[in-house]
């Protein structure tokens, strides 16, 4: 791929990340994730990546430029 055809980013440039989650028993995929893990109701969620109610939302951003 050619620097010309990725993204620029402009000095005040913005980036945003937004997630959203429905940790309820309303979500089907909580339910089955519940009854895999043999559990009855849902729990506090925190960060991490060791279980699946662990928070997921991660963003990371990297660099490419032209050497002078």
């Amino acid at each position: 791929m050619q620097f010309e055809t990725l993204p620029t980013l402009e000095p005040g440039d913005v980036l945003q990340i937004r997630c959203t989650y429905n940790n309820s028993t309303e979500n089907p995929y909580v339910v089955k994730a519940l009854k895999e893990a043999n559990m009855i109701s849902t729990i506090d969620v925190a960060y991490g990546e060791g279980n699946t109610f662990d928070e997921m939302c991660v963003a990371g951003l990297s660099l490419v430029y032209p050497m002078p």
